[in-house]
């Protein structure tokens, strides 16, 4: 299994809420869903670092990897669709850096690099049509980072996080997909569905 930023398809052990996903960044090794302020805006930041693998000879993402097994990992939106919240995360931070260094469009820039990493996967031969195939998300991400994150707000960044996926994008049961009693119990190389667009799919205006 590789720990990349991928946004795969959701399986069934690994859905979950906002709320569940929220408890679990309150409950990380660093408490980082109670960041606030410069705290907040550093993580964020950070979320999209890499390093170097020498392993699987390619950078990864040194952050995100912590939520890859846990429950809570996928949240299903009506507005958004399956959101892959680790894939959703390193795209915060690698707009949210964008911004920061005075791009004239970061979320467009994180974006390109979603399409960029889908390219190097595939001629890597690491891609399966389910790999980086979940732009939107990339997206998505980005405008959380980009749009929504305020550093000074008062609210933690756990507590805006969860109000963007729940107001923005709404949030829901994951039952409530109209996949979901097809997806899978397990992780496979052959997807149910692909899409390389920055349209998001399983939504109430595209199923």
């Amino acid at each position: 299994m590789f720990i990349d930023p991928d946004g795969r398809e959701p399986i069934k052990p690994l859905v979950g809420t906002t709320a569940m996903f929220r408890t679990l960044l309150d409950n990380s090794p660093r408490k980082v869903g109670a960041f606030t302020g410069s705290q907040a805006s550093n993580y964020l930041k950070s979320l999209g670092n890499t390093e170097f693998s020498l392993k699987q000879m390619r950078p990864l993402p040194t952050e995100t990897g912590y939520f890859n097994q846990k429950e809570g990992r996928y949240i299903y939106t009506e507005k958004g669709g399956w959101i892959d919240i680790a894939h959703f995360m390193f795209y915060a931070g690698k707009a949210y850096q964008y911004k920061l260094d005075g791009k004239e469009n970061p979320i467009g820039e994180a974006v390109k690099d979603g399409y960029k990493q889908k390219r190097c996967l595939i001629s890597m031969q690491l891609n399966t049509q389910r790999t980086a195939t979940r732009i939107y998300q990339v997206k998505f991400g980005a405008e959380f980072a980009v749009k929504h994150f305020d550093p000074n707000s008062k609210q933690t960044f756990g507590e805006q996080l969860e109000n963007y996926l729940n107001n923005v994008l709404k949030a829901t049961d994951p039952k409530n997909a109209p996949n979901y009693d097809k997806l899978p119990t397990t992780e496979s190389d052959k997807p149910s569905r692909t899409n390389t667009t920055t349209t998001p799919v399983y939504t109430k205006e595209n199923k």
